[in-house]
Protein backbone atom coordinates (compact mmCIF):
# COMPACT_ATOMS: atom_id res chain seq x y z
CA UNK A 1 0.00 0.00 0.00
CA UNK A 2 1.38 3.19 -0.96
CA UNK A 3 1.57 6.55 1.96
CA UNK A 4 -1.33 8.94 1.84
CA UNK A 5 -0.39 12.28 -0.22
CA UNK A 6 -1.81 15.68 0.12
CA UNK A 7 -4.32 17.33 -0.02
CA UNK A 8 -6.34 15.48 3.10
CA UNK A 9 -3.76 15.74 6.24
CA UNK A 10 -5.15 13.95 9.70
CA UNK A 11 -3.20 14.44 12.75
CA UNK A 12 -4.84 11.88 15.64
CA UNK A 13 -3.46 12.26 19.39
CA UNK A 14 -5.24 9.48 21.27
CA UNK A 15 -5.35 9.00 24.96
CA UNK A 16 -7.58 6.17 26.18
CA UNK A 17 -9.66 3.44 24.75
CA UNK A 18 -12.43 5.76 25.03
CA UNK A 19 -11.79 8.78 23.23
CA UNK A 20 -14.59 11.55 23.59
CA UNK A 21 -14.47 14.92 21.72
CA UNK A 22 -13.01 17.53 24.09
CA UNK A 23 -12.86 21.25 21.84
CA UNK A 24 -12.95 24.00 23.67
CA UNK A 25 -11.91 26.71 22.19
CA UNK A 26 -10.28 28.09 18.85
CA UNK A 27 -8.12 30.87 18.78
CA UNK A 28 -8.64 31.85 15.23
CA UNK A 29 -12.26 32.09 13.18
CA UNK A 30 -10.36 31.45 9.51
CA UNK A 31 -12.96 28.82 7.92
CA UNK A 32 -9.48 26.67 6.99
CA UNK A 33 -8.91 26.80 10.80
CA UNK A 34 -12.12 25.14 11.76
CA UNK A 35 -11.74 22.02 10.21
CA UNK A 36 -9.47 19.77 13.04
CA UNK A 37 -11.75 17.62 15.03
CA UNK A 38 -9.70 17.07 18.89
CA UNK A 39 -10.71 14.00 21.09
CA UNK A 40 -8.43 13.61 23.92
CA UNK A 41 -8.24 11.08 26.75
CA UNK A 42 -6.54 11.33 29.72
CA UNK A 43 -2.74 10.77 28.40
CA UNK A 44 -3.14 11.33 24.73
CA UNK A 45 -4.71 13.76 22.05
CA UNK A 46 -6.00 12.21 19.04
CA UNK A 47 -6.57 15.02 15.77
CA UNK A 48 -7.94 14.35 12.72
CA UNK A 49 -9.76 17.02 10.01
CA UNK A 50 -6.81 19.32 9.32
CA UNK A 51 -7.28 21.66 6.06
CA UNK A 52 -5.18 20.83 2.61
CA UNK A 53 -1.84 22.34 2.87
CA UNK A 54 -2.19 22.32 6.99
CA UNK A 55 0.19 20.51 9.27
CA UNK A 56 1.08 20.37 12.87
CA UNK A 57 3.39 22.67 14.34
CA UNK A 58 3.73 21.99 17.67
CA UNK A 59 2.19 21.96 21.38
CA UNK A 60 2.39 23.85 24.30
CA UNK A 61 1.18 24.26 27.91
CA UNK A 62 -0.56 26.96 29.76
CA UNK A 63 2.87 28.79 30.53
CA UNK A 64 3.83 28.96 27.13
CA UNK A 65 6.35 26.11 27.12
CA UNK A 66 6.54 23.55 24.50
CA UNK A 67 5.64 20.27 25.20
CA UNK A 68 5.81 18.49 22.17
CA UNK A 69 7.25 19.65 18.26
CA UNK A 70 5.72 17.87 15.19
CA UNK A 71 7.86 17.01 11.98
CA UNK A 72 5.85 19.02 10.24
CA UNK A 73 4.08 15.90 8.87
CA UNK A 74 0.48 16.32 7.22
CA UNK A 75 -0.37 12.64 7.82
CA UNK A 76 -2.04 11.13 11.11
CA UNK A 77 0.04 11.94 14.17
CA UNK A 78 0.23 10.39 17.58
CA UNK A 79 0.79 12.91 20.20
CA UNK A 80 0.90 10.88 23.96
CA UNK A 81 2.52 11.26 27.40
CA UNK A 82 -0.13 14.11 28.13
CA UNK A 83 -0.45 15.00 32.46
CA UNK A 84 -4.44 14.11 32.87
CA UNK A 85 -7.12 17.39 33.57
CA UNK A 86 -4.52 19.74 31.64
CA UNK A 87 -4.93 22.71 29.02
CA UNK A 88 -3.05 22.61 26.25
CA UNK A 89 -2.17 24.68 23.00
CA UNK A 90 -2.15 23.08 19.80
CA UNK A 91 -0.39 24.95 17.35
CA UNK A 92 -0.76 24.00 13.63
CA UNK A 93 -1.06 25.98 10.05
CA UNK A 94 0.98 26.38 6.55
CA UNK A 95 3.25 29.17 5.45
CA UNK A 96 -0.07 31.92 5.37
CA UNK A 97 -2.25 31.39 8.15
CA UNK A 98 -1.59 29.94 11.66
CA UNK A 99 -3.85 28.32 13.52
CA UNK A 100 -3.94 27.17 17.13
CA UNK A 101 -6.57 25.14 19.13
CA UNK A 102 -7.18 24.83 23.10
CA UNK A 103 -7.70 21.51 24.27
CA UNK A 104 -8.13 19.94 28.13
CA UNK A 105 -7.37 16.54 28.36
CA UNK A 106 -9.42 14.17 30.89
CA UNK A 107 -9.20 14.03 34.41
CA UNK A 108 -8.51 10.54 36.25
CA UNK A 109 -11.60 9.29 37.80
CA UNK A 110 -12.74 9.73 41.80
CA UNK A 111 -11.90 6.84 44.26
CA UNK A 112 -13.67 5.14 46.82
CA UNK A 113 -17.26 6.54 46.24
CA UNK A 114 -19.80 5.62 49.04
CA UNK A 115 -22.93 6.48 50.59
CA UNK A 116 -22.38 8.13 54.23
CA UNK A 117 -25.99 8.56 54.86
CA UNK A 118 -29.44 8.17 53.31
CA UNK A 119 -32.97 9.36 54.40
CA UNK A 120 -36.28 9.68 52.06
CA UNK A 121 -35.66 12.69 50.70
CA UNK A 122 -31.92 12.97 50.49
CA UNK A 123 -28.39 11.23 49.75
CA UNK A 124 -24.73 11.64 50.80
CA UNK A 125 -21.96 10.63 48.99
CA UNK A 126 -18.48 10.62 49.92
CA UNK A 127 -15.25 10.40 47.89
CA UNK A 128 -11.55 10.02 47.60
CA UNK A 129 -9.68 12.60 45.45
CA UNK A 130 -8.52 11.14 41.98
CA UNK A 131 -4.70 10.50 40.81
CA UNK A 132 -2.83 13.56 39.95
CA UNK A 133 -5.41 15.61 41.57
CA UNK A 134 -5.33 19.67 40.83
CA UNK A 135 -6.55 22.32 43.29
CA UNK A 136 -8.53 23.85 40.48
CA UNK A 137 -10.63 20.95 40.08
CA UNK A 138 -14.43 20.33 40.34
CA UNK A 139 -16.93 17.68 40.48
CA UNK A 140 -20.04 17.11 38.81
CA UNK A 141 -22.71 14.69 40.46
CA UNK A 142 -25.42 13.35 38.01
CA UNK A 143 -28.38 11.64 39.63
CA UNK A 144 -30.55 9.15 37.20
CA UNK A 145 -33.44 7.45 38.43
CA UNK A 146 -32.78 3.86 37.78
CA UNK A 147 -35.82 2.62 36.71
CA UNK A 148 -35.85 4.90 33.26
CA UNK A 149 -32.58 6.28 33.58
CA UNK A 150 -33.59 9.56 33.37
CA UNK A 151 -31.51 12.31 34.44
CA UNK A 152 -33.05 14.28 37.36
CA UNK A 153 -29.99 16.65 39.24
CA UNK A 154 -26.46 17.93 38.12
CA UNK A 155 -24.86 19.22 40.96
CA UNK A 156 -21.41 20.80 41.11
CA UNK A 157 -19.39 20.67 44.17
CA UNK A 158 -15.82 21.38 44.85
CA UNK A 159 -15.24 19.40 47.72
CA UNK A 160 -14.98 15.26 47.98
CA UNK A 161 -18.86 15.05 49.50
CA UNK A 162 -22.25 15.74 48.26
CA UNK A 163 -25.54 15.68 49.70
CA UNK A 164 -28.23 15.36 46.73
CA UNK A 165 -32.01 16.53 48.08
CA UNK A 166 -35.38 16.63 46.92
CA UNK A 167 -35.43 12.81 46.11
CA UNK A 168 -38.76 10.70 46.02
CA UNK A 169 -39.23 8.38 49.23
CA UNK A 170 -38.84 4.41 48.20
CA UNK A 171 -37.42 5.40 44.57
CA UNK A 172 -34.08 4.13 43.26
CA UNK A 173 -31.27 6.23 42.45
CA UNK A 174 -27.92 5.75 40.59
CA UNK A 175 -25.87 8.92 40.99
CA UNK A 176 -22.94 9.22 38.76
CA UNK A 177 -19.81 11.20 40.04
CA UNK A 178 -17.38 12.93 37.49
CA UNK A 179 -14.13 14.76 37.93
CA UNK A 180 -13.86 18.10 36.29
CA UNK A 181 -10.79 20.43 34.93
CA UNK A 182 -10.38 23.70 35.13
CA UNK A 183 -12.54 24.47 32.41
CA UNK A 184 -15.65 22.87 33.86
CA UNK A 185 -16.08 20.94 30.76
CA UNK A 186 -13.51 18.05 30.05
CA UNK A 187 -14.59 15.54 32.43
CA UNK A 188 -13.59 11.91 33.85
CA UNK A 189 -15.38 8.93 33.41
CA UNK A 190 -17.80 8.53 35.50
CA UNK A 191 -18.06 6.19 38.97
CA UNK A 192 -21.21 5.75 39.71
CA UNK A 193 -22.99 3.95 43.01
CA UNK A 194 -26.89 3.04 43.08
CA UNK A 195 -29.31 3.17 46.17
CA UNK A 196 -32.82 3.91 47.41
CA UNK A 197 -33.96 6.59 49.73
CA UNK A 198 -35.72 5.44 52.42
CA UNK A 199 -39.62 4.80 51.54
CA UNK A 200 -41.96 7.11 53.49
CA UNK A 201 -45.32 7.80 53.93
CA UNK A 202 -47.59 9.52 52.02
CA UNK A 203 -47.56 13.39 51.93
CA UNK A 204 -49.24 16.59 51.05
CA UNK A 205 -52.84 15.02 52.37
CA UNK A 206 -55.88 17.81 51.03
CA UNK A 207 -59.85 17.13 51.18
CA UNK A 208 -62.50 18.61 49.76
CA UNK A 209 -65.97 18.55 50.74
CA UNK A 210 -69.40 18.80 50.59
CA UNK A 211 -72.65 18.05 52.28
CA UNK A 212 -72.21 13.93 52.20
CA UNK A 213 -69.21 13.65 51.01
CA UNK A 214 -65.33 13.89 51.59
CA UNK A 215 -62.81 13.91 48.66
CA UNK A 216 -59.27 13.21 49.98
CA UNK A 217 -56.09 13.71 47.76
CA UNK A 218 -52.37 12.74 48.26
CA UNK A 219 -48.92 12.63 46.63
CA UNK A 220 -47.48 9.43 46.28
CA UNK A 221 -44.32 8.00 46.82
CA UNK A 222 -42.40 6.63 44.41
CA UNK A 223 -41.30 3.31 44.37
CA UNK A 224 -43.02 0.05 44.97
CA UNK A 225 -46.64 0.92 46.42
CA UNK A 226 -49.42 -1.25 45.59
CA UNK A 227 -52.25 0.46 47.16
CA UNK A 228 -53.98 2.27 49.95
CA UNK A 229 -56.19 1.99 52.58
CA UNK A 230 -58.18 5.22 53.43
CA UNK A 231 -59.87 5.12 56.62
CA UNK A 232 -62.20 7.34 58.18
CA UNK A 233 -64.41 7.34 61.49
CA UNK A 234 -67.26 9.58 63.17
CA UNK A 235 -70.78 9.85 62.63
CA UNK A 236 -70.05 7.17 59.93
CA UNK A 237 -67.00 4.84 59.35
CA UNK A 238 -65.54 3.68 56.75
CA UNK A 239 -62.27 1.66 54.79
CA UNK A 240 -61.45 2.21 51.52
CA UNK A 241 -58.67 0.56 49.35
CA UNK A 242 -57.11 2.15 46.62
CA UNK A 243 -54.75 2.27 44.24
CA UNK A 244 -55.00 5.64 42.97
CA UNK A 245 -53.51 8.58 44.90
CA UNK A 246 -57.84 10.27 45.77
CA UNK A 247 -60.74 8.60 47.25
CA UNK A 248 -64.18 9.65 47.33
CA UNK A 249 -66.10 8.75 50.54
CA UNK A 250 -69.44 9.15 50.57
CA UNK A 251 -72.75 8.27 52.13
CA UNK A 252 -71.50 10.36 54.93
CA UNK A 253 -73.86 12.83 57.15
CA UNK A 254 -74.06 16.76 56.86
CA UNK A 255 -72.88 18.81 59.52
CA UNK A 256 -70.39 16.67 61.11
CA UNK A 257 -67.03 16.17 61.91
CA UNK A 258 -64.55 13.39 60.71
CA UNK A 259 -60.89 11.74 61.37
CA UNK A 260 -59.32 10.68 58.28
CA UNK A 261 -55.86 8.40 57.75
CA UNK A 262 -53.99 7.28 54.69
CA UNK A 263 -52.29 4.15 54.75
CA UNK A 264 -49.51 3.34 52.62
CA UNK A 265 -49.21 -0.33 51.24
CA UNK A 266 -46.34 -2.25 49.77
CA UNK A 267 -46.47 -5.92 50.19
CA UNK A 268 -45.95 -6.56 53.56
CA UNK A 269 -44.99 -3.28 54.75
CA UNK A 270 -47.28 0.01 55.37
CA UNK A 271 -46.78 3.85 56.72
CA UNK A 272 -49.37 5.48 58.13
CA UNK A 273 -50.21 9.25 57.73
CA UNK A 274 -50.84 10.98 61.18
CA UNK A 275 -54.88 11.17 60.72
CA UNK A 276 -56.24 14.37 59.76
CA UNK A 277 -59.67 16.17 60.50
CA UNK A 278 -62.81 17.35 58.32
CA UNK A 279 -66.37 17.99 58.05
CA UNK A 280 -68.75 18.18 56.05
CA UNK A 281 -70.89 21.39 55.03
CA UNK A 282 -73.89 21.28 57.00
CA UNK A 283 -77.30 21.18 54.49
CA UNK A 284 -79.04 24.60 53.74
CA UNK A 285 -82.38 25.43 55.29
CA UNK A 286 -85.64 24.52 53.69
CA UNK A 287 -88.06 26.89 51.75
CA UNK A 288 -88.28 30.75 53.15
CA UNK A 289 -91.60 31.94 53.90
CA UNK A 290 -92.15 35.96 54.92
CA UNK A 291 -94.52 35.73 57.92
CA UNK A 292 -95.25 39.54 58.12
CA UNK A 293 -94.59 42.94 56.25
CA UNK A 294 -94.39 46.17 58.15
CA UNK A 295 -93.16 49.55 56.86
CA UNK A 296 -89.71 48.69 59.19
CA UNK A 297 -89.89 45.30 59.86
CA UNK A 298 -90.14 41.51 58.52
CA UNK A 299 -91.01 38.42 59.92
CA UNK A 300 -89.51 35.08 58.09
CA UNK A 301 -89.21 31.57 58.88
CA UNK A 302 -87.47 28.12 57.27
CA UNK A 303 -87.96 24.89 57.12
CA UNK A 304 -85.36 22.78 59.14
CA UNK A 305 -82.13 21.96 56.83
CA UNK A 306 -82.38 18.07 55.71
CA UNK A 307 -80.23 15.81 58.34
CA UNK A 308 -79.42 18.53 61.09
CA UNK A 309 -82.06 17.49 63.54
CA UNK A 310 -80.42 17.73 67.23
CA UNK A 311 -77.53 18.66 65.70
CA UNK A 312 -75.65 21.55 66.80
CA UNK A 313 -76.25 24.79 64.18
CA UNK A 314 -77.39 28.27 64.01
CA UNK A 315 -78.39 30.30 60.96
CA UNK A 316 -76.80 33.43 59.52
CA UNK A 317 -79.64 35.90 58.05
CA UNK A 318 -78.08 39.19 56.07
CA UNK A 319 -80.09 41.39 54.25
CA UNK A 320 -79.72 44.08 52.37
CA UNK A 321 -80.61 46.89 49.86
CA UNK A 322 -78.80 49.68 48.14
CA UNK A 323 -77.16 51.37 51.34
CA UNK A 324 -75.47 48.00 52.44
CA UNK A 325 -75.90 44.81 53.75
CA UNK A 326 -76.72 43.59 57.79
CA UNK A 327 -76.29 39.87 59.46
CA UNK A 328 -78.07 38.81 62.67
CA UNK A 329 -77.85 35.54 63.46
CA UNK A 330 -80.38 32.88 64.76
CA UNK A 331 -80.45 29.78 66.90
CA UNK A 332 -84.28 28.99 65.71
CA UNK A 333 -85.96 28.90 62.66
CA UNK A 334 -87.24 32.36 62.29
CA UNK A 335 -86.44 35.35 62.90
CA UNK A 336 -88.02 39.03 62.69
CA UNK A 337 -85.82 41.90 60.94
CA UNK A 338 -86.35 45.34 62.74
CA UNK A 339 -85.49 48.79 61.57
CA UNK A 340 -85.70 48.80 58.03
CA UNK A 341 -86.82 51.44 55.50
CA UNK A 342 -89.97 51.79 54.32
CA UNK A 343 -91.03 50.53 50.46
CA UNK A 344 -87.28 49.40 50.04
CA UNK A 345 -86.77 46.33 48.40
CA UNK A 346 -84.31 43.54 50.53
CA UNK A 347 -82.82 41.08 49.35
CA UNK A 348 -82.53 38.29 51.96
CA UNK A 349 -80.34 34.95 52.52
CA UNK A 350 -80.43 32.05 55.00
CA UNK A 351 -77.77 30.08 55.72
CA UNK A 352 -77.07 26.69 58.39
CA UNK A 353 -74.02 27.75 60.25
CA UNK A 354 -72.81 23.99 61.72
CA UNK A 355 -69.15 22.45 62.89
CA UNK A 356 -65.89 24.72 62.42
CA UNK A 357 -67.85 27.51 60.99
CA UNK A 358 -69.18 25.64 57.79
CA UNK A 359 -71.81 27.38 56.05
CA UNK A 360 -74.16 25.76 53.52
CA UNK A 361 -75.56 27.16 50.58
CA UNK A 362 -77.84 30.30 50.38
CA UNK A 363 -81.71 30.01 50.55
CA UNK A 364 -82.21 33.57 49.17
CA UNK A 365 -85.37 35.74 48.72
CA UNK A 366 -86.64 38.91 47.74
CA UNK A 367 -89.38 41.35 49.41
CA UNK A 368 -90.42 45.34 49.70
CA UNK A 369 -91.12 46.44 52.70
CA UNK A 370 -94.94 48.64 52.90
CA UNK A 371 -94.23 51.87 51.87
CA UNK A 372 -95.60 54.89 54.56
CA UNK A 373 -99.40 55.75 53.79
CA UNK A 374 -100.10 58.74 51.85
CA UNK A 375 -101.06 61.96 53.65
CA UNK A 376 -103.77 64.65 53.65
CA UNK A 377 -106.41 62.69 51.63
CA UNK A 378 -109.53 65.54 50.59
CA UNK A 379 -111.72 66.01 47.74
CA UNK A 380 -110.90 69.05 45.90
CA UNK A 381 -113.82 68.58 43.39
CA UNK A 382 -117.07 67.03 42.86
CA UNK A 383 -119.73 66.77 40.26
CA UNK A 384 -122.56 64.90 39.20
CA UNK A 385 -120.06 62.31 37.50
CA UNK A 386 -116.74 62.52 38.87
CA UNK A 387 -115.18 63.25 42.12
CA UNK A 388 -110.98 64.66 42.30
CA UNK A 389 -109.01 63.56 45.12
CA UNK A 390 -105.80 64.46 46.43
CA UNK A 391 -103.25 63.88 49.06
CA UNK A 392 -99.63 64.65 50.58
CA UNK A 393 -96.36 62.45 49.77
CA UNK A 394 -95.78 59.89 52.43
CA UNK A 395 -92.81 59.61 54.97
CA UNK A 396 -89.69 58.47 53.10
CA UNK A 397 -91.31 58.61 50.17
CA UNK A 398 -89.13 57.42 46.65
CA UNK A 399 -89.66 58.53 43.12
CA UNK A 400 -90.22 54.84 42.57
CA UNK A 401 -93.45 55.37 44.39
CA UNK A 402 -96.87 55.17 42.46
CA UNK A 403 -100.17 55.54 43.91
CA UNK A 404 -103.33 53.09 43.10
CA UNK A 405 -106.48 54.86 43.91
CA UNK A 406 -109.72 52.41 44.21
CA UNK A 407 -112.94 53.67 43.79
CA UNK A 408 -115.74 51.64 45.81
CA UNK A 409 -119.62 52.08 45.80
CA UNK A 410 -120.14 52.83 49.75
CA UNK A 411 -123.58 50.70 49.89
CA UNK A 412 -122.12 47.64 48.64
CA UNK A 413 -118.67 48.21 49.09
CA UNK A 414 -118.18 46.75 45.27
CA UNK A 415 -114.60 48.19 43.54
CA UNK A 416 -115.99 50.05 40.85
CA UNK A 417 -112.32 51.11 39.47
CA UNK A 418 -108.83 50.61 40.08
CA UNK A 419 -106.65 53.85 38.73
CA UNK A 420 -102.74 53.87 38.99
CA UNK A 421 -101.24 57.14 39.25
CA UNK A 422 -97.73 58.94 39.43
CA UNK A 423 -98.62 61.83 40.82
CA UNK A 424 -100.42 62.90 44.16
CA UNK A 425 -103.69 63.45 42.62
CA UNK A 426 -106.87 61.37 40.66
CA UNK A 427 -109.91 62.71 38.99
CA UNK A 428 -112.34 59.62 39.01
CA UNK A 429 -114.64 59.85 35.94
CA UNK A 430 -117.83 58.38 35.29
CA UNK A 431 -119.81 57.76 38.07
CA UNK A 432 -123.29 57.70 38.86
CA UNK A 433 -125.14 60.90 39.81
CA UNK A 434 -126.49 61.21 43.62
CA UNK A 435 -124.28 57.60 44.87
CA UNK A 436 -121.90 57.47 47.35
CA UNK A 437 -118.47 56.64 46.62
CA UNK A 438 -115.55 55.07 48.79
CA UNK A 439 -112.17 56.38 47.40
CA UNK A 440 -109.31 54.27 49.25
CA UNK A 441 -105.61 55.55 48.30
CA UNK A 442 -102.41 53.19 47.96
CA UNK A 443 -99.00 54.21 47.85
CA UNK A 444 -97.32 51.04 45.98
CA UNK A 445 -93.55 50.66 46.17
CA UNK A 446 -91.50 49.86 43.29
CA UNK A 447 -92.48 46.26 42.64
CA UNK A 448 -96.35 47.45 41.55
CA UNK A 449 -97.32 45.06 43.96
CA UNK A 450 -96.24 45.75 48.04
CA UNK A 451 -98.82 48.30 48.83
CA UNK A 452 -99.01 50.48 52.13
CA UNK A 453 -102.09 50.82 54.17
CA UNK A 454 -104.61 52.40 52.57
CA UNK A 455 -106.16 55.76 53.60
CA UNK A 456 -110.23 56.43 52.49
CA UNK A 457 -112.59 59.11 52.28
CA UNK A 458 -116.08 58.82 51.56
CA UNK A 459 -118.42 61.79 49.72
CA UNK A 460 -121.13 61.63 47.29
CA UNK A 461 -121.50 63.42 43.13
CA UNK A 462 -123.45 65.90 42.78
CA UNK A 463 -127.65 65.07 41.83
CA UNK A 464 -128.33 65.99 38.55
CA UNK A 465 -131.23 68.67 38.49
Amino acid sequence: MGGLTPPVLQLLLIITALPLPKVVSSCDDIPQCQTLSVQVSTSQIYISGLHDGFVLHNITDGDGKVIQVSDGSNNNTSLMSFGSGTQYVIQYGNSTTSCCRNVTTKPTTVKSLQISNVTSSSVSLTWSKPDEFKTSYSYRVQTNVSSSATMLYNTIVTSESATIMNLTPGETYTFLVYTRAADNNTESDPVSYTTCTVPGQVSSISMNKSVDFIGVTWTKPVGNVDNYTVSLTGAVTNTTQTSATQVTITGLLPGREYSVTVQTNSGSCSQIFAPVTEATYPSQPGKVTINTIGTNSLTLSWLEPVDLTGVDKSYNISYGNSSGTWTVTSTTTSVTLQDLTSGTNYTITVVTVGVRGYQSSAVTTSVYTKPMSAKSLQISNVTSSSVSVTWSKPDEYKTSYSYRVQTNVSSSATMLYNTIVTSESATLMDLTPGETYTFLVYTRAADNITESDPVSYTTCTDIMI
